[in-house]
């Protein structure tokens, strides 16, 4: 059972100073998912058990004007434990929220929002977009969900996972646990969210227009290596190809297309036999590999 990234769009609202996006490939090669393409993947993905099914990868995927007919898709065609949304909030106004609502009450499922500050300065520090629109958005989507069934988890990356990726817009957990304790109080919001401060990181070293760079190994050596996105995960990109994992902003890991290929062929292609190998230290691989440069393995 695999859980499931599809990157419906290439597109991000946000400019987040802890995210690749910027520097991305796909920012670079902008595109949308087709309907053919689509129906491809879902086609592919049927006659499996999946676990959670994302429909989204390194995008915001409310920048899809399809995005509720293919969530709808998703459940009518999908045999899966929980749907999980990620969302920067920016366009999550007041149709949105209903309509993800409507889509999410009568299915296991999370929304997770990135909110990373606890004013407008650190906020639009991090992330570059507006706050107050964000903020209003939030607020809207948690009133909601004292109304109907809705699982809905408050992101912020508050502190770098090391020193070197320090900036100067973080936060303290104490300081937006308070902040978000606030907005609860201060508009009746009954149903408590998740409220979860966590480290950022340099995705693999990936954010390539940063200062500071680890560029250099993490582990030179991959032996006994095991992480969940190689064998727990598929990553699908707009194209239909897919990538190792969800840390893989500038296309490095292509492994085969769903376009092109059956799934279950590729799955037991050469191309992700040596590509397995290569991440759990069987195979030899480049100085440069991107998990050898990776600091926080499943993501």
């Amino acid at each position: 059972m695999r859980d499931i990234q599809i990157q419906t769009t290439s597109a991000c609202s946000g400019k987040c100073i802890i995210c690749p996006y910027l520097d991305s490939w796909h920012k670079k090669h902008p595109g949308r998912m087709s309907d053919v393409v689509f129906e491809r993947v879902l086609s592919q993905l049927a006659p499996h058990a999946l676990g959670k099914v994302c429909p989204y990868l390194e995008n915001e995927p409310l920048l899809d004007p399809a995005i509720f007919e293919r969530i709808a898709e998703i459940k009518k065609r999908l045999r899966f434990t929980s749907l999980e949304l990620s969302t920067n909030a920016l366009a999550l106004d007041a149709a949105a929220a209903n309509r993800l609502a409507e889509l999410f009450a009568d299915v296991p499922h999370e929304i997770w929002v990135s909110f990373h500050g606890v004013d407008k300065r650190t906020h639009q520090g991090v992330m570059g977009i507006d706050y107050e629109r964000c903020l209003d958005n939030v607020v809207g989507l948690l009133k909601l969900s004292d109304e109907v069934p809705l699982r809905v988890i408050i992101r912020g990356a508050g502190q770098g996972f090391t020193p070197a990726l320090r900036h100067d817009f973080e936060f303290s957990q104490d300081d937006y646990r308070r902040f978000w304790e606030g907005q609860l109080a201060r508009h009746g919001v009954r149903t408590r969210p998740g409220i979860n401060w966590i480290h950022y990181h340099d995705r693999a070293g990936t954010i390539r227009r940063n200062q500071v760079r680890l560029d250099a190994a993490v582990r030179p050596d991959l032996t006994g290596f095991a992480c969940p996105r190689l064998d727990r995960w598929l990553h699908i990109l707009y194209t239909g190809e897919l990538i190792l994992c969800c840390m893989d902003y500038h296309r490095e890991t292509v492994f085969g297309s769903i376009v092109e290929q059956d799934l279950d062929a590729i799955l037991a292609g050469p191309a992700y036999a040596e590509l397995s190998g290569m991440v759990t230290g069987r195979v030899a691989s480049p100085d440069d590999f991107i998990c050898k440069r990776c600091i926080s393995p499943g993501g």
